[in-house]
């Protein structure tokens, strides 16, 4: 489950599994491309733990390097809600805003709104 100040999201939830998608496919993704990446389930852990640093870095390379839009997507909202969770100023919160409006506008723009 990931949370923010929207509220909470099974990770179950962000996958579409009309499409087929799941966390493993984006995963065996990673692999074909031949990258050395940590997981979106490793990241996950990593939140779940409330090891929101950890978590962030994860996920941002994770936003960086995988090579589906889709994957980017989840991995960009996995780091928006580390960012959320672990922010301790105003500065950092409104780092971490930027971040979870920049996950809405791509979703926003796949959902056609």
């Amino acid at each position: 489950m990931l949370c923010s100040g929207a509220g909470c999201v099974h990770v179950s939830e962000t996958l579409d599994p009309s499409a087929g998608r799941s966390v493993s496919s984006v995963m065996e993704e990673s692999r074909k491309a031949g990258a050395f990446l940590p997981s979106l389930e490793s990241g996950m852990r990593a939140f779940q733990e409330e090891d929101f640093p950890r978590a962030a870095d994860i996920f941002a390379s994770l936003a960086q390097a995988l090579p589906s839009q889709e994957g980017k997507r989840k991995a960009l909202y996995g780091l928006a809600c580390s960012r959320l969770a672990s922010a301790k100023d105003m500065n950092s919160f409104k780092e971490a805003m930027a971040l979870w409006e920049q996950w809405q506008e791509q979703m926003a723009g796949e959902m056609g709104s």
